[in-house]
């Protein structure tokens, strides 16, 4: 009964908005190699927002412009085929000593 709640609830949203004739402008899309055992954000990305305050990034993406901006790598190179990236990184940075 869950599942059906869990994929049919959603599915007959989709259908209904459809029907209603709602243009979609923008399209978001987001990646997480976080494996979701729940739907509730507020339980499943806890952990994820708890990482982005404890370690930088090497790169900020700002998809308004469609550019990088460097926070840990003060410059990059990409090879003309895209496949390496070579970071440069500002100079005494230091790591959480491992345990």
């Amino acid at each position: 009964m869950k599942r059906w709640f869990i994929v049919g609830v959603p599915v007959i949203l989709a259908a209904a908005l459809g029907v209603l004739g709602v243009a979609r402008e923008t399209a978001v899309y987001l990646y997480s190699d976080q494996v979701l055992l729940q739907f509730d954000p507020s339980d499943e990305y806890s952990v994820t927002i708890v990482w982005f305050n404890v370690y930088e990034t090497l790169l900020r993406y700002y998809p308004e412009e469609d550019r990088f901006e460097g926070v840990l790598a003060k410059s990059y190179e990409v090879s003309e085929d895209g496949l390496v990236w070579t970071f440069h990184c500002v100079r005494g940075l230091n790591s959480i000593p491992e345990t």
